[in-house]
């Protein structure tokens, strides 16, 4: 809603979008499909972050301005993004201050959901193999 709207790109099924030698460089804006974010481990694994869906952001580690957080995200169906740079999103923060209060709300509820799964997987009984 404090966003101004941008031109659509289009990811195929299985396409990168973004990963650690072509960080992502702002907000990305599913607006049909599904994405997958995971963070590479050494050993050549991955693990999972979320999977996004219609209508959720993702990407925000490149509001950081570092390029320390590798992530990688891989469309899961076709798919089609609206992004802004992290200029974009800081100067238009600067001209609508709700767009920063929105964006910390969706980013501590993130946390939170997050907080949940991890506590859910240290808690739960899962059966062995």
């Amino acid at each position: 809603m404090y966003l101004p709207r941008k031109a659509v790109t289009s990811f195929r099924k299985g396409q990168l979008i973004f990963d650690e030698h072509q960080p992502s460089t702002g907000l990305h804006l599913v607006v049909q499909g599904r994405v997958k974010v995971t963070i590479p481990i050494d050993d050549g694994t991955e693990t999972v972050v979320d999977i996004f869906s219609t209508d959720d952001f993702f990407g925000e580690s490149s509001l950081l301005g570092t390029a320390q957080y590798s992530e990688r995200a891989v469309a899961l169906d076709n798919v089609s993004l609206m992004s802004w740079t992290s200029r974009e999103i800081e100067e238009q923060a600067e001209r609508q201050p709700k767009l920063g209060i929105a964006l910390l709300q969706m980013l501590v509820k993130r946390g939170l959901d997050y907080q949940a799964r991890l506590q859910s997987f240290a808690l739960d009984k899962t059966r062995s193999a």
